[in-house]
């Protein structure tokens, strides 16, 4: 009752970056959009000098969403 009809208490909060918030921490940030990235994206972490975050974007689904 206190969170509407359906019960629900939640918040979408929209896309991050990822990548761009480990870029702005000092590390590599890498964004992939399609699986063949994922492999030469792995490389460059693994030869790189610094922590590297690899951001996948997937499409989630959760009590927001419609």
């Amino acid at each position: 009752e206190r969170y509407g009809p359906d019960g629900v208490l939640a918040s979408h909060l929209g896309e991050i970056r990822y990548d761009q918030v480990a870029e702005g921490l000092g590390a590599i940030g890498v964004r992939v959009e399609r699986p063949e990235e994922i492999g030469p994206a792995i490389e460059r972490g693994l030869r790189a000098d610094r922590p590297t975050l690899i951001h996948v974007p997937i499409r989630g689904l959760g009590p927001t969403d419609a």
